[in-house]
């Protein structure tokens, strides 16, 4: 299956004491047929370059920070302040990836920022 659309997700800024902003995501294939999640597995690392060996998040749903729609046609990525307590501030980069079977679906990479929470 390819993906349609630029794979490139918007940068991001969030803070370390509190939950991610939640972002939605659907994809279509270039079929033009919405892709399935509940099918697989949405997973998203967080690290401070791509070669990087330390995943400062590591995300997979359906739990830790990303969640399949109930109708499978989306999945949304929300860590809550528990998980983005242990990430420093600092510049990240992050993609998205979706595995079912044997097959790996690149979704998109992006930019955050993870800026130092203050109020504890």
């Amino acid at each position: 299956m390819t993906t349609s659309g630029a794979p490139d997700l918007d940068a991001i800024t969030v803070a370390n004491n509190a939950d991610w902003p939640p972002e939605s995501f659907a994809v279509t294939g270039t079929d033009g047929v919405a892709v399935d999640f509940t099918a697989g597995t949405v997973r998203m690392q967080l690290r401070k370059t791509a070669d990087a060996a330390t995943a400062y998040l590591d995300l997979q749903s359906p739990a830790d920070g990303i969640a399949i729609a109930t109708d499978g046609t989306s999945f949304t990525i929300a860590p809550n302040a528990t998980l983005m307590s242990g990430v420093p501030a600092g510049s990240y980069i992050r993609d998205v990836l979706f595995v079912r079977d044997t097959e790996t679906i690149f979704i998109g990479r992006g930019d955050v920022t993870v800026v130092q929470g203050i109020t504890r």
